[in-house]
Order: structure tokens, then sequence, then C-alpha cells
């Protein structure tokens, strides 16, 4: 973005400034050194001054007319390094937090015009654990049944700023405040956060049959990790299929064994239970016309006799 503000120019002179423009990192490490680039073409004409500033409040000034051509203005969150700085660049040593901010280079032409024109750029000062690792995943489970509750938490790296952390369940972006808890961040005694976010949500399928879970933890672009988690779904009692749900058997077949039926017991008239030598007889009803053929034979006998 180019902001112009200018005097009127003098004797019907031309403008030979044209272009301004300011190139700096958006993002800078805590402790590391910063380098602002100012290009500007005068397409020959005279230069006056080139400014610097740091949220509208100027921290240095190269004037080629003036001795010293170089003046430096103290400002907060600017250490600048004065050997490696000049008109189209400022190098500042080693940033903090406070360095983070607003820059500006203001080009302004000589006379007769003394145009300027001035370019801006914002820079964010980050801060992250040497031993920051991916963002984790708590509390997520092996398996779980179909529409069982999920709850699961999502930890940070320690960084200042914190951390933006989203959450993607089935590789859908979850942002519903019904479903997703922002925790206050934990705070150490050398200033540095821990974001947290917990999420609270029904065990549905995913096009694979199984539950997937990841948390996304960026900042700026000085860090960008993930964890994933995935969990087996099975298909418990008093489950419902759901819209996500497959079609097919999820899982192995362990997951899902085939039901047992109970033995059957029969039981007599006088209510005591049959005899293993007994129930297959009675369980038996291809024996039963042999045993009424033999029927008046045997009353025979027993009459006769």
């Amino acid at each position: 973005m180019n902001l112009a503000g200018h005097s009127s120019p003098k004797w019907g002179a031309a403008e030979a400034l044209s272009v301004v423009r300011l190139e700096a990192p958006r993002t800078a490490a805590r402790g590391e050194p910063l380098l602002l680039r100012c290009t500007f073409d005068l397409e020959d004409g005279p230069l006056y001054t080139v400014k610097w500033y740091k949220d509208s409040r100027e921290f240095f000034r190269f004037s080629p007319q003036e001795r010293p051509q170089l003046r430096v203005f103290t400002t907060e969150g600017v250490d600048l390094d004065e050997h490696a700085s000049n008109a189209t660049h400022v190098r500042l040593r080693s940033v903090t937090h406070a360095s983070a901010g607003k820059y500006s280079c203001e080009v302004t032409e000589d006379a007769p015009s003394f145009l300027a024109l001035i370019d801006l750029a914002e820079v964010h000062v980050v801060e992250i654990d040497v031993n920051a690792g991916p963002p984790k995943l708590e509390g997520v489970h092996a398996r779980y049944r179909l529409n069982e509750e999920v709850t699961a938490v999502c930890r940070g790296p320690w960084s200042r700023p914190p951390a933006q952390l989203t959450l993607h369940l089935n590789g859908h972006y979850v942002n519903s405040s019904s479903l997703v808890r922002h925790l206050p961040p934990e705070e150490r005694a050398d200033g540095l956060l821990r974001p947290a976010v917990k999420l609270r949500a029904r065990a549905v399928a995913g096009p694979d049959g199984r539950l997937r879970l990841r948390c996304t933890a960026a900042l700026a672009d000085a860090y960008h990790m993930v964890d994933e988690k995935n969990a087996m779904l099975v298909r418990g009692r008093g489950s419902t299929p759901t819209a996500t749900e497959p079609s097919a058997p999820l899982g192995a077949a362990d997951d899902f064994p085939p039901p047992t039926v109970p033995e059957p017991v029969l039981e007599v008239a006088s209510g005591a239970t049959l005899t293993p030598p007994v129930l297959p007889m009675v369980l038996a009803p291809a024996l039963a016309p042999p045993l009424l053929l033999l029927l008046p034979w045997l009353l025979e006998s027993l009459l006769g006799g």
C-alpha cells in the first residue's frame, strides 16, 4: 500500500519520485536481527530525506545534504545498528516483543517539489520454546461405540503470542461453540503461553469407517504443526445408525462377535430337568413313529401275561 502526502510543486517542476516500497518480514523471531528495506525511484531527481518510523514515531533519518547524514532517535523496541543502516536499509540488532508494530519509510525528493511518498508494513514478533514440538491431543481412546461421547483436549506449544489451534473431525473443520471450547492458556514465568482447546462431540465414522481427529497449531508463518489421532468404531448396544455410518462392517471381525444362543433346557411335568440321555429322544421327532408301532405289541404282551 502506498500513501502519498506532498506539498504543491513549485515553479512548475516535474515530479521525479514515483515509487516507494517497504519490504519487511511479516514475522520476526525474538532475539534475532530484523532487516527492513525501502526501495524508491527518483528518476534521476535529487533526494531530500528518507525517514523511518515505528508506530508513527521517527527513529532514523537519512539526509544526504546534511552533516551528519544519519540521525538516530530513541524509540522503544528499536535497537538500531547504525553501521548497517543507510538510505535504503535499516537493521535492528535484536528484536523484542516491544519491536512488534507498524514500520514505515517516507521518501522526500528535493526542491522544488518536495514530493513525499510513504509505504508501511506490519511486523509481528514471536517467541517459541526451543523444545517446542507438535501440538498434543489428549484423551482420545483407541475405540468408541457409535454415538458415544468423545472428549479430547489439544494443547499447543509454549509460545508468545499463543499459537492458534484448530480442530478437524473426519476432515471437517469444527468451530461450533457447542462442540469446541477454548480453555484459558497456561503461563510460564518467562511469559510464554500454552493454549488449549477442548472438544466434546459424538463418535461418528469418517469415509474410511474410522474416527479421525486432527489438531493444527499455527503461529503466523513461524510455526505450523499437526497432531492426529485415529479410533476404531464398534457397534455397541444402543447405538443408532448415523448419516456418516458406513454400510460395510467396521474394523476387524472380532469387533463384532456372533450372538450367543443359550442351550435349550426342557423340563418334564413334575418340574425335574430331563437328563441328557432322555433329551435326544425328546428332541428327535423321527423316533416317534416306531414307538407307536410297538405300542399294541407291548399292551398285548402285558395283558396276555
